[in-house]
């Protein structure tokens, strides 16, 4: 089994937030693959920004030499940046962190297991424990110490690449830009006859989430 490593980011006015992001999951295990994808700049950034991002770009492929380094030309967002590494990488899972994320301790092969053992697709790390239903996650049952979910959170997460993959690849409208969006919407804008087929739904995306282990949100600001 393969499983990668990889940083999401994009232009942010404390840099010092990526840093801490990839100091926070570079050594939870040893990956076999370290990726840190970085979006290209907005249509709307000055020449002073896309001097700075450069630097910044320069900078991060100094620092982090263990790490492959890939800088998009165009801002693609979030959910084309995914499409990309699941194209150009065979990892069977993928652990992904947002730039401006820190994540607690994590046995990161105990986790696996976990998802093996619950044939889950997806495994969130919420910001705090969700011990009632949210905006994001509306909790269908206990599992455990884990919970299964309708809904996730793309800051910091355990993906399956091959069912993964093919949940993204389309693009609908209101829905381009990010992942955890497409569930979100189609969950709040369905009208559902039965609870059987809302599981349904959810079978498609299998995703649960371990209350143990949190992220810390930094907030990092993209102007």
């Amino acid at each position: 089994m393969k499983v990668g490593l990889c940083v999401i980011g994009a232009i942010i006015q404390d840099e010092n937030m990526l840093y801490k992001s990839i100091e926070s999951v570079e050594s939870l295990t040893d990956w076999n693959e370290k990726v840190i994808l970085m979006d290209g700049l907005p249509e709307t950034a000055s020449s002073t920004q896309s001097d700075n991002y450069s630097q910044m770009l320069e900078d991060v492929k100094s620092n982090k030499s263990k790490f492959e380094v890939k800088s998009f030309d165009k801002n693609i967002y979030f959910k084309k940046m995914l499409r990309w590494l699941l194209d150009n990488y065979e990892c069977d899972y993928w652990f992904i962190c947002q730039d401006d994320v820190v994540i607690q301790e994590l046995d990161v092969w105990a986790e696996l297991g976990v998802m093996n053992a619950l044939n889950a697709n997806i495994m969130s790390y919420p910001h705090k424990p969700i011990v009632k239903s949210t905006h994001w996650f509306e909790i269908i049952e206990d599992v455990g110490d884990y919970v299964k979910t309708h809904g996730w959170s793309e800051r910091c997460f355990i993906l399956k690449s091959e069912p993964f993959k093919e949940l993204i690849k389309k693009d609908v409208r209101g829905e381009n830009n990010f992942c955890d969006t497409i569930y979100h919407r189609f969950k709040n804008t369905t009208n559902f006859k039965t609870e059987n087929q809302k599981l349904e739904y959810w079978d498609r995306w299998r995703c649960f989430l371990n209350n143990n282990v949190t992220h810390k949100h930094l907030v990092g600001k993209r102007r």
